[in-house]
């Protein structure tokens, strides 16, 4: 899909917007560049990652919704933080 959905000039007054689903099957991996940051939306995660966060990092859809094993890790590192 190209960067950016075009519509005609004379539709420049009207708030036009577009929405596309992603279906992502398990075991595929999805790696969200910092461009995507602003378009991310409802996208279910193991970890909790705020959908902002979600930009410069590799997901493995899973059953569960995306996982990342580095987001995982770290917040493991902080729950223990928290602990101790």
């Amino acid at each position: 899909m190209d960067s950016y959905f075009l519509s005609a000039y004379k539709n420049w007054l009207k708030d036009e917007g577009i929405h596309v689903t992603l279906f992502i099957p398990n075991g595929i991996t999805v790696h969200f560049d910092n461009s995507t940051k602003n378009y991310i939306n409802r996208a279910n995660n193991t970890t909790g990652t705020y959908r902002r966060d979600m930009a410069k990092h590799s997901f493995v859809m899973t059953d569960n919704g995306l996982h990342s094993q580095k987001l995982k890790a770290l917040e493991t590192i902080e729950e223990i933080e928290e602990n101790e």
